[in-house]
């Protein structure tokens, strides 16, 4: 699992996710606004997230520690679980 420290960026007119290394005030636009500490997971290839709830292969959270990587469902799996 790929681990990148981001912000979460809030503006009295809107909430952005702002990517690694992004600038807050390239997307302000002159707006006031306030930065919390966020963290951006990405699963390793074949894997996927999960927090025991959610399953996703990338998640934007405030901590890494609920979050573990396991085996991806395979295509036959996902087709299965659709039906």
């Amino acid at each position: 699992m790929q681990v990148l420290n981001t912000y979460r960026m809030k503006t009295p007119t809107r909430t952005i996710d702002l990517a690694p290394g992004a600038e807050p005030q390239t997307f302000a636009n002159g707006e006031a606004y306030t930065l919390t500490p966020m963290v951006r997971l990405i699963s390793a290839e074949g894997k996927t997230l999960t927090n025991g709830t959610i399953t996703q292969p990338c998640v934007i959270t405030g901590s890494s520690e609920v979050w573990t990587e396991v085996d991806a469902p395979d295509d036959d799996q996902r087709q299965k679980e659709a039906e």
